[in-house]
């Protein structure tokens, strides 16, 4: 299958998340807050990291595999959608079988991408 392809398919579940985002920062900062007791301030700085991570990174990593350039970007926007899953999975869905199952296998498909790179 193309890489291009393979890539929107596995990131088309950030792409959305990111989207959804924008239009609700303080309310996620506001759940974020109470997950780990840091200051607003932080947590919505937190949250605009992640969007961008979000979008900008997978745009990066299908820009990337449709060029076949810039495969260091790519990689380590791979890199940071693994950390923030992992992150989002501790933080937000323990005890949620059915969410930690979907991050795993979200895990596992940005391996396999990161390894296509």
């Amino acid at each position: 299958m193309n890489l291009v392809i393979q890539s929107l398919l596995v990131l088309l579940l950030f792409v959305f998340s990111g989207g959804e985002k924008i239009f609700s920062v303080e309310q996620t900062s506001k759940l974020l807050q109470s997950k780990c007791n840091l200051p607003l301030a932080l947590c919505i700085i937190a949250v605009l990291g992640v969007i961008v991570l979000e979008l900008l990174g997978s745009g990066i990593i299908v820009y990337s595999a449709s060029t076949n350039s810039n495969k260091y970007f790519a990689k380590m926007s791979i890199i940071g959608l693994i950390i923030f899953t992992i992150l989002a999975t501790v933080l937000f869905h323990m005890g949620e079988k059915e969410h930690i199952l979907k991050n795993l296998s979200v895990i596992g498909g940005l391996t396999l991408l990161y390894d296509r790179f």
